[in-house]
């Protein structure tokens, strides 16, 4: 690649990532009390809403990925489902009964999750490509992430977040489709170093989904993201109810919530490579489970806001774990030509746990209180905890020799 491109590029990555994370946090953020306050539902209806609108995506997602690397037109299929992201967001700001809402959210979570997936292919393409640092890229959408997460809780002091919420998240995702534009266009494929490895993945391309499942490997790490990532990423929403409704907080101390959430990612996400080399995958990723033990344990105990907000400090490591360790793990140990379908069906796989906790957490959060959502994920961690310790899956030798 010419220099005068790379420069583009290296420009447009980090502010897509800081604009389009700027306004998924909106969305993940304060949905749920968008929802609640300003639409009248109630946790039943919550649960609906965060169970049932990933259902379509669990379905469609996988389909992207296998397109995407039979066509190998990542950014065009990207860019196509920003435009989704952008007209679904626009609609579901004007409905108020819980049909529409459902049906618009679906299609509105089917966009936002290809986005992701299909940007991260890209971006750790062309990172393969030209020895840079995926997670200095990825640290542009934690500043986003933070910075308008902040900047909204601040807001609602003084505009109705019914007002706010939508027109926010379009003006940051037109944004971020303006920068995606300058997304380098990969085409060909980085070569692995192992020909072993790559012989035993010669009929991989033939079912590619079929593969990726007999990778047992894989199949774990898909585990720790569905127990650990995603019940992060169920309670984000869940957080914001249990901050305002349960403890009383003001709707601003979201804004603060975000912040300890995201502003330890600053210093982690640069540093993920220099950790991986030195510790490795299964190291990263039990620091990732004792980190999620810690925080929900925190969550459940803390009986004010500001106590409850250490707990966040930690979610840096279960979001580092899902968005740099998983896509590190896949580009190294999975065939070239099924990238895009590993990315892509771990974000299926996500989508599924996200919806089932999101029902989950709804029915918690009416029969038991908001408190109990976060007791009643602790066992998980602690099993798989047990589980990454004892298994030799992540050893150096064993991973390179998994299929």
């Amino acid at each position: 690649m010419e220099n005068k491109k790379r420069n583009i590029y290296n420009f447009s990555i980090p502010l897509y990532y800081f604009f389009f994370f700027g306004g998924q946090c909106l969305v993940i953020s304060y949905m749920n009390i968008y929802l609640e306050k300003h639409l009248g539902f109630g946790g039943t209806e919550l649960g609906l809403y965060t169970g049932i609108t990933p259902l379509i995506p669990a379905i469609i997602i996988p389909f992207v990925g296998i397109i995407s690397d039979r066509t190998e037109r990542y950014k065009e299929i990207f860019l196509i489902f920003l435009g989704i992201s952008l007209a679904s967001a626009g609609i579901l700001s004007l409905q108020n009964m819980l049909p529409m809402v459902l049906l618009l959210g679906a299609l509105f979570e089917t966009a936002r999750a290809s986005c992701i997936s299909l940007a991260d292919v890209q971006v750790t393409e062309y990172c393969a490509q030209t020895n840079k640092n995926y997670g200095l890229f990825r640290m542009g959408g934690s500043v986003g992430w933070v910075t308008f997460g902040m900047l909204i809780g601040f807001l609602t002091d003084y505009i109705p977040l019914n007002t706010l919420l939508f027109p926010a998240y379009i003006i940051l995702v037109i944004i971020s489709l303006l920068f995606a534009l300058f997304f380098p266009n990969i085409k060909g494929r980085t070569t692995r170093k192992s020909t072993k490895e790559a012989a035993s993945k010669k009929t991989s391309t033939e079912n590619p989904i079929i593969a990726l499942l007999h990778n047992r490997a894989y199949v774990v790490m898909l585990l720790f993201s569905v127990i650990v990532c995603m019940t992060g990423e169920a309670c984000l929403s869940y957080s914001s109810n249990h901050l305002v409704s349960t403890l009383n907080s003001p709707e601003s101390i979201i804004g603060l919530n975000t912040a300890f959430n995201v502003v330890p990612e600053f210093l982690f996400f640069p540093a993920i490579a220099w950790f991986l080399k030195k510790f490795g995958f299964k190291k990263m990723y039990i620091a990732a489970t004792i980190g999620a033990i810690l925080r929900f344990g925190i969550y459940f105990l803390a009986d004010n806001p500001y106590v409850f907000l250490l707990g966040s400090l930690f979610h840096c490591l279960g979001s580092g774990a899902y968005c740099a360790v998983n896509l590190a793990f896949m580009h190294k140990k999975v065939d070239a030509s099924m990238f895009g379908t590993a990315v892509t069906l771990m974000g299926t796989v996500a989508t599924i746990a996200r919806s089932i906790y999101g029902y989950c957490f709804g029915y918690i959060y009416d029969s038991l209180g908001s408190r109990y959502i976060f007791l009643s994920v602790l066992p998980l961690f602690v099993l798989l905890l047990v589980y990454l310790i004892k298994t030799r899956l992540f050893d150096e030798k064993a991973v390179e020799t998994t299929t």
